[in-house]
């Protein structure tokens, strides 16, 4: 017994050294230089709070940013007003560094929730070398360590559609439906499979999911015009500027600038192309079972940057994890050779992936995301029919 009690005591004090460890570390990475994302909404919130009439989208608050973060440009706001909420408690802490320290230990608790869940809502064992690639995903994931580094929301977004499908496979359709509104707080990554999941939830007649969408969303969209009533003007100035300077590109746009030629029309058709084949499988899942809709929804997500949606690189590229890991749990389930062969193949995308950002940096973004969009197509298309055997969550991917 006493054995027990002093290997207790040291396992406690040996998971409250490596706590600490983990913050001290978080810590020393708040005071560099970086957090871009997270320093706008602090600075954003701040003006809107303590500044008399301050506007969040004006140049008064990109330069603050500018200045919080160290960066080299000023840093507008680009998400609706709404998205200052869960910032508010953070506007009276100062100084900067510490709202970052709390954003990395939040964004991380989140990343490591997200382990959690998926195999739980995947009915997925995990085992082998294929449970190190799975547990390093994020670690070794460009996309994820620069949203990370920019104190992104990606990784918070990426739990919440988890969640979105664990309330839905356990029929809490208001939780789902209301967690599903938050995802609105950074719209342009969610909104075409967001759209989708409501459809499928009507095509069911679950119009709970519904309600409780629309009256969360409702909310948060009242509550911004209290503040502001005019703030979306602001918003579409700030984001049509970025789309325009072509840090948040449209794909056709994008590649007519690398082929002058025929670019143009080769992005256009490509993104038609692309429409066309989401809008088949929309209708071909119609009113049909969970794991359309799981299937359908990863299909939403890689396709949105090639149709035209103004890229945000690394939020789209973080919530590409949903994506791989949902091709990697049928790889391993339904492959014959699927436990010799899915480690190596992830390990070699996923290292190729972090060499490349390596090698050129963050700048290289915008292209590495859209190649990781145009394979995550083709390899969910590689699990399509595990994919949609399955009629409904008790026999998902079995």
């Amino acid at each position: 017994m006493f054995r027990t009690r002093g290997q207790g005591w040291a396992l406690l004090l040996l998971a409250l050294a490596a706590l600490g460890v983990w913050m001290v570390l978080n810590a020393r990475w708040a005071r560099l230089p970086g957090g871009e994302d997270l320093a706008t909404l602090w600075a954003s919130a701040r003006v809107l709070l303590f500044v008399p009439e301050g506007d969040p989208y004006g140049p008064l608050a990109a330069a603050y940013a500018q200045r919080t973060a160290r960066a080299a440009t000023p840093l507008p706001l680009l998400v609706p007003l709404y998205s200052l909420f869960p910032v508010f408690p953070l506007a009276w802490v100062r100084p900067f560094w510490v709202v970052r320290w709390i954003g990395l230990l939040a964004a991380q608790a989140a990343m490591g929730l997200a382990l959690v869940l998926w195999p739980t809502l995947s009915r997925w064992r995990v085992r082998g070398p294929l449970l190190l690639i799975f547990v390093l995903s994020p670690v070794i994931w460009p996309f994820a360590r620069w949203s990370l580094a920019r104190g992104g929301g990606s990784w918070l977004a990426l739990l919440v559609w988890l969640l979105v499908f664990t309330f839905l496979r356990h029929r809490r359709d208001d939780l789902a439906g209301g967690a599903l509104a938050l995802l609105s707080l950074d719209p342009l990554p969610h909104a075409l499979a967001g759209l989708w999941v409501l459809v499928w939830a009507g095509s069911h007649g679950r119009w709970r999911v519904v309600r409780a969408f629309a009256l969360t969303f409702a909310g948060l969209l009242l509550g911004a015009w209290w503040l502001r009533p005019h703030w979306w003007e602001g918003y579409l100035i700030n984001v049509g500027r970025e789309v325009i300077r072509g840090a948040w590109p449209q794909f056709p746009t994008w590649f007519a600038e690398r082929l002058p030629g025929v670019g143009t029309r080769a992005g256009w058709t490509a993104a038609g192309i692309g429409a066309l084949l989401l809008l088949v499988e929309m209708a071909r899942s119609w009113a049909r079972e969970d794991p359309h809709l799981a299937w359908v929804t990863a299909l939403s997500l890689s396709l949105a940057p090639l149709l035209g949606v103004p890229l945000e690189p690394f939020s789209m590229g973080t919530l590409g994890l949903f994506v791989w890991w949902q091709v990697w749990s049928l790889w391993d389930k339904h492959w014959a050779y699927g436990r010799a062969v899915v480690a190596p193949m992830a390990g070699l995308w996923f290292g190729g992936m972090a060499w490349l950002a390596w090698q050129w940096g963050s700048d290289a973004a915008i292209p590495l995301a859209y190649l990781n969009a145009f394979v995550q197509v083709l390899a969910l298309y590689t699990v399509r029919d595990w994919a949609l055997r399955a009629e409904s969550w008790s026999t998902w991917w079995i």
